[in-house]
């Protein structure tokens, strides 16, 4: 069997010729590179020879392009990365942040490090998952882990930090298995949940969709 033909018998409730496994970790003083994140990402796979790929992503990349300040320097004596500086300190704040774009800072960072990884894996049909990081979970960085105090004092709108966080991956609680895509940046989320601006918005059947192609795919999971 190969990897995803054993992983596809595993998640469909057959028996694969072996258990299918895989594990990941953080590459603190690589991540920041795409390049060589993109080549220690492959080393470690075919060190290990696991069944798919999950991305070892900076952990704090889904936060920096709305203006954070991080503090990397504990990384080497095996500490982790701090915010130092960040644009939401009080409720309000909320609503002054604004969408970020995914071709340029971080974003684009991230996204060109998967690209070479998935060059890098070209007909080696392997799986490989990119790590994108839950609305909530942003926000709670992005307000460096003040965003339960916010929401408990009632003082910001639930939907509208996450919105903006959340930007282009938004799951669609009503059509399960379904991902909304935001095309434009005038679309997003209203304050009831609801799309703002239809024609922006396209929603994505992503099922086993992933494993139906002969070719690597990256597949998104939200953490």
């Amino acid at each position: 069997m190969t990897k995803k033909e054993r992983i596809w018998a595993a998640v469909h409730g057959e028996t694969p010729d072996t258990l299918p496994y895989s594990f990941w970790t953080h590459l603190p003083g690589v991540d920041l590179d795409p390049e060589k994140l993109a080549e220690d990402t492959y080393e470690f796979y075919k060190k290990y020879d696991v069944d798919f790929i999950k991305t070892m992503n900076n952990g704090m990349y889904a936060i920096e392009d709305f203006g954070c300040e991080i503090d990397y320097s504990e990384i080497p004596e095996g500490g982790v990365a701090k915010v130092v500086k960040t644009p939401v300190c009080r409720p309000e704040d909320w609503l002054r942040l604004e969408p970020c774009s995914v071709k340029e800072g971080g974003l684009a960072r991230e996204l060109r490090g998967l690209k070479l990884l998935l060059d890098r894996v070209k007909g080696e049909a392997v799986p490989v998952i990119f790590t994108i990081f839950s609305p909530l979970t942003t926000a709670n960085k992005l307000s460096n882990n003040r965003l339960r105090q916010h929401l408990a004092d009632g003082q910001v709108d639930g939907q509208v930090g996450p919105a903006v966080v959340g930007g282009r991956t938004l799951v669609d609680e009503h059509q399960p298995g379904t991902l909304i895509v935001v095309d434009e940046p005038g679309g997003g989320v209203d304050r009831q949940g609801g799309a703002s601006d239809d024609k922006h918005i396209r929603r994505l059947d992503i099922g086993h969709r992933p494993f139906d192609s002969g070719a690597v795919q990256p597949l998104l999971v939200e953490h």
